[in-house]
């Protein structure tokens, strides 16, 4: 299904769970592509956006897969990572138990329980090394013009690097690689292969 589509059907279903009121201020719902997230505050608000969830396919024929659900419970400030929160917090959709995990990839962001960026820095410093090293592989006969024009187009794409804590590590660590490749490759004239490092 198209984007613009699944917009258009699952709009009804976003006005249903904007008029829950969870609060005074409700984002609660983010529609994208093929995309549902749902953001609560407490499991019980949860619960009810995903009892709206359940009655709105009985009238539209569209079926939600309990599989692709998964349930990421933020923990408070100051709890250590070691503490399991999500032992005693059960979601169900149509009957079925939704998985909760720390982390889970959305829409291209590796999005975590503790709000840290480290895992989708680390992600996208493993496919901007994978990337550079494809043109380098299939484009090393180009000249240094056209080789840049092909990593600016293929490799320095950071969709959401906005929103990145800039001062993280693991960002200084991509900048260090994008330094390392930009140097030995292009101002040399030779093209060096960068080694994956997690």
């Amino acid at each position: 299904m198209s984007p613009i589509l699944f917009c258009v059907y699952i709009d009804e279903l976003s006005i249903s769970l904007c008029r829950a009121r969870l609060g005074h201020m409700f984002v609660g719902a983010l529609a994208y592509a093929d995309n549902l997230v749902l953001l609560a505050p407490t499991p019980h608000a949860m619960r009810l956006m995903l009892q709206f969830c359940e009655e709105y396919p009985k009238d539209h024929d569209v079926l939600f897969n309990a599989d692709t659900f998964k349930c990421i419970i933020s923990r408070p400030r100051g709890v250590a990572s070691g503490d399991n929160l999500n032992h005693d917090i059960c979601l169900t959709i149509s009957g079925n138990a939704i998985e909760n995990v720390e982390s889970w990839p959305h829409l291209g962001h590796v999005i975590t329980n503790n709000a840290s960026d480290k895992l989708d820095v680390l992600s996208r410093r493993s496919s901007f090394i994978g990337q550079v090293n494809n043109v380098i592989c299939w484009f090393s006969k180009l000249d240094c013009c056209m080789n840049t024009r092909l990593l600016r187009a293929y490799c320095f794409s950071f969709y959401g690097r906005e929103l990145w804590d800039l001062s993280n590590l693991h960002v200084q660590s991509l900048c260090v690689y994008i330094y390392i490749y930009t140097h030995t490759s292009l101002a040399t004239g030779s093209v060096a292969y960068l080694e994956i490092a997690i």
